[in-house]
């Protein structure tokens, strides 16, 4: 099932994935995917969405769309992930030079996070900050990727990362010439929907913790890696920035 954001604003979308049936429980495991796109409250997109209908408070307004398409869909007994630019420090270290208009924002997404049992994935798996938006000087944290908590506790996800060298600064200009930074998540569809990726049962089989990972000194692993990523990926015009260009600037 897959639901775009009902006003059409463009702020958000809600995917559902149905797995398999694992032994002894109840019902399919299944995954709720959420995409997000928090406007910056005072700004021209802001003001644009007050103008079509928002209220007064567009973040608040973002939050309760969010929550009614997902009480619509069903979220009961299933996993979350919900990812985007919150233009806010969301169940993150709050910087010292944060503005009260985003320690709100963020204090307002915490909410829905704790009502869900979502926690920030980066910081549960590095216990630290990030970067994911450089512009110059600028470097902020401002895109994230909540998770159920439980995906954290039982190896559902299994990396978290930041392409931290990107972003506008320099002689960069950026990749796909954003001041975004791109963020990887990786998940174990054994463990969040019972099966594996070919959509084959997995008959509950859990890996042991400490498996195989790719690691940044093993050179001949990454270009191994890399080489896989570029049979797979999609083109694009800006073709000196694909993964050949990416260098060690994988943060794990």
């Amino acid at each position: 099932a897959f639901v775009a954001a009902p006003k059409g604003w463009g702020r958000f979308t809600v995917a559902k994935f149905l797995g398999k049936k694992v032994a002894n429980e109840p019902g399919v495991r299944t995954l709720v995917v959420v995409t997000v796109y928090q406007p910056i409250p005072g700004n021209a997109y802001a003001k644009g969405m007050q103008k079509a209908g928002a209220g007064e408070d567009v973040t608040k307004d973002l939050i309760a769309d969010v929550e009614e398409v997902l009480e619509k869909m069903g979220t009961g007994g299933a996993s979350i992930i919900m990812v985007g630019d919150f233009n806010a420090p969301v169940c993150a270290p709050i910087p010292t030079n944060c503005s009260q208009t985003k320690k709100k924002t963020a204090k307002l997404w915490k909410e829905l996070a704790n009502k869900l049992g979502l926690v920030n994935a980066f910081f549960q798996k590095h216990g630290r900050s990030t970067t994911t938006y450089k512009n110059g000087d600028g470097a902020t944290w401002i895109d994230h990727a909540l998770v159920s908590s439980h995906l954290m506790e039982n190896g559902g996800i299994t990396m978290v990362a930041t392409l931290s060298g990107e972003g506008k600064q320099g002689k960069s200009a950026g990749l796909l010439r954003s001041c975004h930074i791109p963020s990887i998540l990786e998940i174990d569809t054994t463990i969040v929907l019972g099966c594996n990726p070919d959509g084959t049962t997995a008959q509950g089989v859990r890996p042991k913790s400490g498996g195989p990972r790719i690691k940044l000194s093993n050179k001949k692993q990454c270009d191994a890696y890399r080489d896989i990523l570029e049979t797979q990926r999609i083109p694009w015009k800006e073709e000196k920035l694909s993964w050949k260009a990416l260098g060690k600037e994988l943060e794990s």
